[in-house]
């Protein structure tokens, strides 16, 4: 889906584009006598085309995935996993790329809200201190 959006996004622009160009080369140069467009038509094809190019830009924006929104998601999970997660448990979860989720575990390293680890057999976990349970409650 977000796939088709991107090339149906691409082909608005593309089209919106071309057709502004061609108003405005009309509005500058004029038409050949006898095949006269009124100048409010033109302005009006102009406009017309700027939303639909407009409509264009907000496809392709609209469907990239927002980092925060996901974020959120990603630390909802930890915390039903109890602070402790790998990178495979959040991507099979979470149902995110690796690289995505690579990105938004490295971020929660950088602010230092999580820490990485490395298991016994030899995995990369996340750490979130914050989440972790009580030693009372274990």
């Amino acid at each position: 889906m977000q796939f088709l959006r991107l090339v149906f996004g691409w082909a608005v622009i593309a089209f919106s584009a071309l057709m502004m160009v061609a108003a405005a080369a009309d509005l500058i140069g004029g038409q050949p006598v006898g095949q006269e467009t009124s100048v409010g038509v033109i302005w009006g094809m102009i406009v017309f085309f700027a939303l639909t190019l407009y409509g264009g830009i907000w496809l392709i924006r609209s469907g990239k995935p927002n980092m925060e929104v996901l974020s959120r998601k990603v630390l909802a999970f930890v915390a039903q996993e109890k602070g402790r997660v790998t990178i495979a448990e959040v991507v099979l979860h979470c149902n995110l790329s690796v690289t995505v989720a690579k990105r938004i575990m490295d971020h929660f390293i950088r602010e230092g809200m999580a820490r990485l680890e490395v298991s016994d057999l030899m995995q990369e976990v996340y750490v979130f201190e914050g989440l972790l349970p009580d030693a009372a409650e274990v």
